[in-house]
């Protein structure tokens, strides 16, 4: 779902070409591909009281909560127009998003 609309974000308002939000949107696909398997690896070999994979969700919550704010924040310097554009945005799908939930 954030990907969507990150999607028609990027294409619409910032004006971003489609060919280089696919290669934004790859690169992270391949990368996945490749660490994945290691992070699988890593948490299944995890031997603590909590668990094994637990450990390893906890560490992520501070990076995986930074980057999805990064997302969606504006740059220091900018004035702020993105982020009433993804306002906008979310404003004009809501009632799509409201059908779709029921």
């Amino acid at each position: 779902m954030v990907s969507l609309y990150l999607m028609k974000f990027a294409t619409d308002e910032l004006r971003i070409s489609l060919a280089a939000m696919g290669v934004i949107f790859g690169i992270p696909r391949i990368w996945d591909a490749l660490t994945d398997p290691m992070a699988g690896y890593f948490s299944g070999r995890t031997r603590l009281k909590s668990g094994g994979r637990r450990p390893w969700m906890l560490a992520s919550i501070l990076p995986i909560s930074t980057s999805f704010y990064m997302m969606w924040n504006s740059p220091l310097g900018l004035d702020g127009h993105a982020d009433r554009k993804i306002c906008e945005v979310l404003d004009q799908n809501a009632p799509m998003l409201r059908q779709a939930g029921s």
